[in-house]
């Protein structure tokens, strides 16, 4: 089994925040909202780590995937 570890979440804190600039260029957008993060205890457990979290870019702007903001963030 594969997995990848975000070496930017430290145990209780958070990624670096994103350049100001980029930030609220994206707030702006019409339909912004966070991106919702499912936690999946069952599945850490399972897997032998202490979290999981799925980020679900599902509905975001109606593009059903995540990668069509991955050019605005570039």
């Amino acid at each position: 089994m594969r997995y990848v570890i975000n070496r930017f979440r430290e145990p209780g804190g958070a990624a670096p925040p994103a350049d100001a600039h980029v930030r609220d260029f994206h707030r702006m957008l019409p339909g912004y909202e966070p991106t919702p993060l499912h936690r999946r205890r069952a599945l850490a457990q399972s897997l032998g780590i202490t979290d999981l979290y799925v980020k679900d870019e599902g509905s975001r702007y109606g593009l059903g995937a995540f990668k069509g903001l991955g050019a605005s963030w570039a």
